[in-house]
């Protein structure tokens, strides 16, 4: 399968939030977002309704994607709702009265918890049968 090929699979599979995606199918379907939204970008300009409009109807086509990959390296979809942990905390920064502390932490627990699933998202699947198949 090519890239195109792997990103319109991901799209068939939008709103399937069960069974598994294989580590290439995932990224070459990050890739194929990442490299649309540039010619987006280019085309419409940065701030374009086209963009902000592609950006909207990707979010659970992507988040569809990430859990079925974290079921492929063995882990519950709701790994994901820790991902809201530092976007809440964002806010905080943006239009809260943090600390100096909260300022500096912050940024950093959000870079790690990003690191963490990146980690995650990027290792092998797991051969064998789980409990996420869709057998």
């Amino acid at each position: 399968m090519n890239l195109i090929s792997h990103y319109v699979n991901c799209l068939k599979q939008y709103s399937d939030f069960s069974g598994r995606t294989s580590r290439l199918e995932f990224w070459s379907f990050i890739l194929a977002n990442f490299l649309i939204n540039i010619v987006l970008r280019i085309a419409w300009g940065v701030e374009s309704k086209i963009v902000a409009i592609y950006g909207v109807l990707m979010i659970i086509p992507i988040l569809s994607a990430i859990v079925r990959r974290l079921h492929d390296v063995g882990h519950s979809g709701k790994i994901l709702f820790l991902m809201l942990i530092p976007f809440f905390l964002s806010f905080k920064i943006f239009y809260g009265e943090p600390s100096r502390l909260e300022e500096r932490l912050l940024p950093i627990i959000c870079v790690l918890f990003y690191f963490a699933l990146i980690v995650d998202l990027s290792q092998k699947g797991k051969e064998e049968n789980n409990k996420y198949n869709n057998e």
